[in-house]
């Protein structure tokens, strides 16, 4: 099968209708105010960037409007980098160079349908990692090639419970985007039925699928959302060699405040070991 991985369009002439598109993107109000927050605390630049696709030449297109375009360029030069970001809504990434430093959030347009009237929700879920760092709770360190994962996940599992409660302290709206994404995660798993193979998933969508089901057991609840039920049983149902760990991992989150210094680097070092155990199971 062909690499379908896109790399970045830097210097071809754009398709018309993709070159008019703007990297720029315009706050609500809410949304400025954190940002300002976030540089403020961090003394760090929150950039942001809209990244387009070409679906018929199969690349990225970082419009010319850009912020320190070159710079965020080199992040698209990494097909492990490019894998992850064409999966996902959005990214936040970090430019640490020699002359100067930057925070990134990038949108990946070609799913902008899935965000559609909802974008501070989508954006709040970003700035909430780069508040997260700008207040000292750091991420675990990245790790080179596939084991990136681990750090990126294990990261994901522990400071998404803090980012759902500044989102609520902010009053900005997130459960809309949140639910309309987990309604179709819901009907594909109904769709696929169970895993036949569970051990022949790649490791990284292993852990993706245990961040995603602490997700919803820890953020969400029958009221909140009406497919909490369900989903978790078919979750159980579809990957049953990962119920084992997920109660584990339910068991070190419910048992402390992340909130606390001391107790964040405790859980994240936990939550990293759990991790660790999936990838790598005992003969």
């Amino acid at each position: 099968m062909r690499d379908l991985s896109p790399i970045l369009l830097l210097l071809a002439p754009a398709p018309t209708a993709i070159a008019a598109e703007s990297a720029l993107v315009r706050l609500s109000e809410p949304m400025a105010t954190w940002k300002r927050h976030i540089e403020e605390r961090s003394g760090t630049p929150l950039l942001l960037a809209r990244v387009f696709t070409d679906p018929v030449r199969n690349q990225l297109l970082l419009p010319d409007d850009a912020l320190r375009r070159p710079a965020l360029a080199r992040f698209f030069l990494d097909a492990g980098f490019v894998a992850q970001f064409v999966a996902t809504h959005a990214m936040t990434i970090r430019y640490r160079g020699p002359e100067t430093s930057f925070d990134f959030v990038v949108l990946n347009m070609a799913k902008a349908a899935e965000w559609e009237g909802v974008e501070d929700a989508l954006l709040a879920h970003e700035f909430g990692h780069a508040w997260l760092h700008a207040l000292g709770y750091l991420s675990p360190a990245d790790e080179p090639g596939a084991a990136s994962c681990f750090s990126i996940h294990a990261g994901d599992i522990v400071q998404h419970i803090l980012i759902r409660r500044e989102i609520e302290r902010r009053s900005i709206s997130y459960l809309p985007y949140w639910t309309r994404n987990l309604d179709r995660a819901l009907e594909q798993l109904e769709l696929q039925g169970r895993a036949a193979q569970e051990s022949s998933i790649p490791v990284c969508q292993r852990l993706a699928q245990l961040a995603l089901w602490m997700d919803v057991r820890l953020g969400l609840s029958p009221d909140a959302w009406i497919g909490y039920r369900c989903f978790l049983q078919a979750m159980a149902r579809n990957f049953p060699m990962l119920e084992a760990p997920a109660e584990r991992l339910w068991e070190a989150l419910n048992s402390v405040d992340p909130a606390d210094r001391d107790a964040y680097a405790r859980v994240l070092g936990r939550v990293t070991e759990i991790l660790r155990e999936v990838a790598n199971p005992p003969p």
